[in-house]
């Protein structure tokens, strides 16, 4: 007796299909253009916030 092949491929573990999948299925196909300036731009920013959100961290746990 040989196993059966089960295709695992657009469908859930209790046997009813999904609509599309998980949630972030579609983000790969979409094609959204970004610069690398405007990439530069947002990590600079997040880069900086999160660098201050740290020092904030660190003044008030060890100096305040």
């Amino acid at each position: 007796m040989s196993p059966t092949p089960v295709s695992t491929r657009g469908s859930s573990p209790s046997g009813t299909r999904t609509s599309r999948g998980s949630a972030g299925a579609g983000t790969a196909r979409r094609r959204h253009r970004i610069s690398l300036w405007q990439f530069t731009r947002y990590g600079i920013i997040v880069t900086f916030l999160s660098t201050l959100m740290a020092w904030g961290y660190i003044a008030v746990r060890y100096f305040l």
